[in-house]
């Protein structure tokens, strides 16, 4: 007759149990942190109840202690908040303020944030810190445009504002210029005493000041990579790319801007023909 095993209490089984112990350990470790990283992945909420606002997790969990008045989310990391005041200020999925809740205006541009206090403007950066400038303007955000060359304004100039990776913050060039128009690709062109030049945006030279006038591409606003302008010196125009490459000379009374691949241009003679965007000509 067939005989049933039996387990016999002992060392075996002592240590099968400190092994399913260790993994059910370290299991639980595993679970906890991936709780921890969905939930942090999934971000935050506003809520309402009542008369007030705050955020919630996807389980609609509170976050953090703070009241406002009302909740406007930038995205599900950041966002705007009103307090009983009428102030305003941003918070981010943690409840923690980046930018204090004292504004009368905030409003997102870009990776800036425009903002007004009894009257007095700042432009603060994305981590909520004060670029010094108080008066400021943006040069770029059209749509399909990819420069994203921030500028301000003061008596009258225009300069740059930029993220200066060997300060580790941000900087700003003397404001020296009286216009500054957007090309793409961080460059942009800007005129100093009636003379157009190009400039990145830390405010290097990329084409010196010679220019009398200037006429930049649709091309460029509709963010492609073929941004070919027109630039004047006397009564002669040549063509420049978005980079500060001169394509040309100034040599054409007439030219007018690329097609996919050429522009009708008229030299000295009166003759008619095309250009490519390598600057070989095709006259008759």
């Amino acid at each position: 007759m067939k005989q049933k095993s039996q387990v016999v209490p002992g060392h075996v089984s002592v240590k099968l149990n400190k092994e399913y112990l260790c993994i059910m350990k370290y299991l639980s470790i595993f679970l906890l942190i991936f709780v921890k990283f969905s939930l942090v992945s999934q971000g935050a909420y506003p809520f309402h109840n009542m008369d007030k606002w705050y955020l919630v997790d996807s389980s609609f969990l509170r976050i953090g202690k703070h009241n406002y008045t009302f909740i406007i989310p930038v995205n599900q990391t950041r966002f705007i908040v009103k307090n009983k005041r009428g102030l305003l200020g941003m918070i981010d999925e943690r409840d923690n303020f980046i930018i204090p809740d004292k504004y009368d205006k905030l409003e997102p541009s870009g990776e800036w944030y425009n903002c007004s206090k009894n009257g007095k403007k700042y432009l603060l950066d994305f981590f909520g810190k004060p670029v010094k400038q108080l008066s400021y303007g943006i040069c770029g955000y059209s749509e399909g445009v990819v420069s994203w060359i921030n500028t301000f304004e003061k008596d009258g100039k225009v300069g740059f504002s930029y993220y200066s990776l060997a300060l580790n913050r941000y900087d700003s060039t003397e404001a020296i210029y009286d216009v500054v128009t957007e090309t793409g690709s961080k460059v942009v062109f800007a005129r100093i005493k009636n003379k157009w030049g190009m400039v990145n945006e830390r405010g290097e030279i990329i084409q010196d000041f010679i220019f009398d006038s200037v006429q930049i591409s649709t091309h460029c606003y509709e963010g492609r990579l073929q941004c070919i302008s027109i630039y004047k010196i006397g009564d002669l125009k040549g063509y420049i790319d978005n980079t500060g490459k001169l394509l040309t000379a100034a040599k054409y009374p007439q030219a007018n801007f690329f097609g996919e691949k050429y522009a009708l241009v008229k030299d000295k003679n009166g003759l008619c023909g095309y250009i490519d965007i390598t600057g070989r000509e095709y006259f008759k």
